[in-house]
Formats: structure tokens, sequence, C-alpha cells
């Protein structure tokens, strides 16, 4: 089956229509890489803050654990027959 090419002879509205069809394409796809580019910033501003977050939760379960460390000395202590100074 050999190639056919096919010519069509286009009006000068239709060209006119094509150009901006074309226009309002290449406009709507910056306005799209805008939109995306604005998204993963955000995304990349949400990462951090959870890595805040984390780092946050992470020193303060520390806190914790040395908190419950040392009641659960002094209940020792004080089963022990009173409060060691």
């Amino acid at each position: 089956m050999a190639d056919e090419t096919v010519s069509i002879e286009l009006t000068d509205e239709m060209k006119i229509e094509l150009g901006d069809t074309l226009s309002s394409l290449i406009t709507g796809q910056a306005k799209l890489q805008r939109l995306f580019a604005l998204a993963d910033a955000k995304i990349a501003q949400q990462d951090v803050t959870i890595a805040e977050q984390n780092v946050r939760i992470a020193v303060l379960t520390k806190l914790v654990e040395s908190h419950q460390a040392e009641l659960e000395i002094l209940r020792m202590r004080q089963q022990g027959g009173g409060i060691v100074q």
C-alpha cells in the first residue's frame, strides 16, 4: 500500500482561525505550566513544614521520655522508703 499525500487548501479565514486556536493553546499551555510550577512550590514548602514538624515531634518525644524516666526514678525512691536527695 503506497502512502498518498493529501493536500488541503486553507482559506484565509481558516488560516486565521487555526492561528487563533494555536495561539490559544500555547497561552493555555503556559498558564498550565505556571500552575504546575506553583503547585510544585507549594508541595516543596509543605515538605519543609512536615520535616520541621517531624523534628519538633522527635524533640518533644525525647523530652517526654526523659520526664517519664525521672518520674519512674521518683516512684522507685518513694517505694524504697523515702526520697533520697
